[in-house]
């Protein structure tokens, strides 16, 4: 009996990226007032879109959370960006505000990433919120705004608990949400948020200071200041405005580094960044840099000696009665301090990203994904 041997092909196909349904295109604006690149930049990401919110909601999040949101590098949403999450919107008229760390800030031409969403899979959050910042930073704070209770997280690997002290109350800011202080007294009673944070005993003075202020437009002293003001120890960080024109930065332990800066941005009621740093003890003095709005707006050196922080209370961030003879209101959104300097490159592409109606991103119409398929033959066969 003849045999015949009939062989057989099946087709089979593999989906590169089915788990994810949509995807849009973010755009990464170069800086050409920078000198060069600057790489893995927190940058926040806010869109007021239905279809970035829960299907409930009428959007395509599957997550009952929304936890199936990724920023990727590539468009095949397989390379994972770290993502901290600060506003959901889960309602489908809210706004969702999160930060990524973006790859690359280039001072010369646009970058691309992906935001990609929409995973029945995925049932946890998937970024790391700490990640998005490098290690340098030691304390950080959204000031999320949560109807009309501001709420200060540190986002931070320290992870300090804060509490308010005094009058707080909150206010529309640059990101979200900030918070503003009354005009207290002078001796009266100070009004601030105590960010829990601490100074390692010891630690060596070598510091950037970061936040949005908006003080008002009148003179005397308009306090925007962080302390660490242990019991027989002089304020270790403090920045104020102490005229209509002046900044004064006042960096150090027992022995103050003190920097003064006269040709700055005064208070005018609108909000400004202001980074103060300072370049640490290196055994012949210290140099302090003050930046506004993103612009070097001087450097001030010391011969004095700054040694080491003692440890002491926690940094504060709001005002003060005691010290200064005309308090005035104050008012500030997003701080960090990081234990080094930050280039200037750093610190405009950080605000030319945070400032109030920038296009720094720019976000592309929703995609559907289409399962890209690779086709393998599986031979075997059969006789008859």
């Amino acid at each position: 009996m003849k045999k015949w041997f009939i062989p057989i092909f099946i087709l089979c196909s593999s989906s590169a990226h089915a788990a994810w349904l949509y995807e849009r295109t973010v755009t990464i604006s170069s800086v050409p007032s920078n000198s060069g690149d600057v790489t893995n930049l927190p940058v926040p990401l806010t869109f007021s879109d239905v279809t970035l919110s829960t299907s409930v909601s009428g959007g395509h999040l599957q997550n009952a959370n929304g936890f199936d949101i990724k920023m990727s590098s590539d468009s095949s949403c397989s390379t994972t960006l770290q993502i901290d999450t600060e506003t959901m919107n889960t309602t489908g008229s809210g706004t969702y505000i999160g930060w990524f760390s973006a790859p690359v800030v280039s001072s010369w031409t646009t970058h691309t990433v992906w935001l990609c969403y929409g995973n029945s899979s995925i049932t946890h959050f998937i970024g790391t919120s700490t990640s998005t910042w490098d290690s340098s930073y030691v304390y950080g704070s959204h000031t999320q705004l949560i109807g009309s209770t501001v709420s200060l997280n540190d986002f931070t690997r320290v992870n300090s608990t804060g509490s308010f002290v005094g009058y707080v109350s909150s206010i529309t800011a640059v990101i979200d949400g900030g918070i503003q202080t009354p005009q207290p007294a002078t001796g009266g009673v100070d009004n601030y948020f105590d960010t829990g944070y601490k100074w390692a005993n010891g630690q060596s003075l070598t510091e950037t200071i970061g936040f949005w202020t908006n003080a008002p437009a009148q003179s005397g002293i308009a306090v925007s200041f962080l302390t660490d003001s242990a019991s027989g120890i002089s304020q270790e960080s403090l920045i104020f405005q102490n005229s209509a024109t002046n900044w004064e930065i006042l960096f150090g332990d027992a022995d103050l580094v003190t920097c003064i800066f006269t040709d700055t941005v005064g208070p005018d009621g609108n909000w400004h960044y202001v980074v103060a740093e300072v370049n640490g003890d290196t055994g012949s003095g210290s140099t302090c840099y003050l930046y506004v709005d993103g612009s070097l707006h001087g450097s001030h050196s010391t011969s004095t000696q700054t040694g080491s922080y003692s440890s002491g209370s926690t940094y504060h961030y709001g005002n003060t009665a005691s010290g200064f003879t005309v308090p005035l209101p104050y008012a500030g959104d997003q701080l960090t301090i990081s234990t080094d300097l930050k280039s200037a490159d750093y610190i405009n592409a950080t605000y030319k990203s945070q400032v109030i109606g920038n296009t720094f991103l720019v976000v592309g119409a929703e995609t559907p994904i289409t399962p890209s398929s690779s086709s393998n033959a599986v031979f075997f066969g059969t006789e008859m």
